[in-house]
């Protein structure tokens, strides 16, 4: 991590993307939090210092809420300046209630030219940061031409109150030390969010499964039985509580405190739908979430496959069948996908040899594994257009 700490003052001529004057990023505490230093203070850049700058952007895919105990957020961060000829990031998330010094669940790097840092310059392990030092920092290890980031957050897994994410983003105008230094804080704050049950992304469509994560939803934790199912549907209600998405009964496979899963009942809305979640008949959360027509994503993170085999891949969200069936009806035998849907692993085309609806919610989908060599390679599906989220993949035995 030497080259963390290395000032690269006469290494800019050379390298003219140079951001932070770091030839691997910037040291730790460069967001401008309380405690932290910037990198004008540090002398690293010389510019313009920008405060909760218009320009900055942070997407979390859940309106700024987290779920304490949820899934992982993926985050986009953005920079819209138009002078900029090349971006660099830090970007730290603290409890308000002490944010000098505590932070706020953990931050995951997802692309390789990031890294998740501690206060000491060391990486953060997947653990995270030693406890007598567990701030951590997000940053850029080489500095980029577009202004566009994306990483992961873990919330915490208790309810620690309001948490901001402290934003600094480097804008070099004249691709050296120059910059317009943009900064911001988000607050995102504990409460209820509904996410696709496949991917734990934002978006479902009718007939998909549905996961909502929040506090006091349920009085109790358990899965439906056979004997909760009346007339061939599954139920709408169980040991009292009950959803309704965009004021239609949702289908309910699982209560619990924390968690809900539910198949979104059939309704042509798409957008901005409320989710109300009742307990007992009282009205237990009612917050917002994004419907689709089409919200295709698998289960689970991948599988592994021989060269030339086949691989069953499971999801929801893929839309309507052709005969359609109703939402939360139990039905057989199973019901071929409408849509035209196209499978790649690895970048290369799969042939689907069976796609179809097996259960409420539930399809599968058989592929002939392309010739690839040993390894792990990622797998999208797209039905009429449509893409599933990245993070699926399948290894390859050798």
């Amino acid at each position: 991590m030497s080259a963390l700490r290395r000032c690269a003052a006469s290494a800019a001529a050379s390298l003219p993307l140079l951001l932070f004057a770091y030839s691997g990023g910037p040291p730790a505490r460069r967001t401008g939090a309380p405690g932290d230093l910037t990198c004008l203070d540090a002398n690293c850049h010389a510019g313009e210092r920008l405060e909760d700058s218009p320009a900055v952007s942070l997407e979390t895919g859940t309106g700024g809420v987290y779920t304490p105990g949820g899934p992982r957020q993926r985050w986009t961060v953005r920079n819209s300046d138009p002078r900029a000829r090349a971006y660099g990031l830090q970007l730290t998330v603290r409890e308000a209630a002490d944010s000098a010094a505590r932070q706020a669940g953990a931050l995951i790097a997802t692309e390789a030219d990031s890294i998740v840092i501690c206060a000491d310059q060391t990486a953060a392990s997947p653990a995270g940061c030693p406890a007598d030092r567990p701030l951590q920092f997000f940053s850029h290890t080489t500095p980029r031409r577009h202004g566009e980031f994306t990483l992961e957050w873990q919330p915490p897994s208790s309810d620690v109150g309001v948490v901001l994410a402290y934003v600094a983003f480097n804008a070099s105008v004249t691709g050296q030390r120059n910059s317009r230094v943009h900064f911001r804080t988000f607050q995102i704050t504990p409460g209820a969010a509904a996410v696709n049950a496949a991917s734990f992304t934002p978006g479902f469509s009718s007939g998909g499964w549905v996961t909502i994560f929040g506090r006091q939803l349920g009085s109790s934790a358990r899965s439906w039985t056979p004997s909760d199912v009346r007339d061939g549907r599954l139920p709408t209600s169980l040991d009292g509580t009950s959803v309704r998405i965009n004021g239609r009964a949702a289908f309910l496979s699982y209560v619990s405190p924390g968690q809900l899963n539910a198949l979104a009942p059939d309704d042509d809305a798409t957008g901005t739908v409320t989710v109300e979640v009742e307990r007992d008949h009282s009205l237990v959360t009612a917050f917002p979430a994004r419907k689709d027509h089409l919200a295709p994503a698998f289960f689970g993170r991948g599988q592994s496959v021989q060269a030339g085999g086949r691989a069953e891949l499971y999801g929801t969200g893929f839309g309507p069948t052709d005969p359609a069936v109703p939402a939360g009806l139990l039905f057989h035998p199973p019901l071929p996908l409408k849509g035209r849907l196209t499978v790649t692993v690895g970048g290369r085309n799969a042939a689907v040899e069976f796609a179809g609806l097996i259960g409420p919610g539930l399809f599968r989908i058989l592929v002939a594994v392309p010739d690839l060599g040993p390894g792990v390679h990622e797998v999208f599906a797209e039905v009429d257009g449509v893409r599933t989220p990245p993070g699926f993949f399948l290894t390859v035995a050798s």
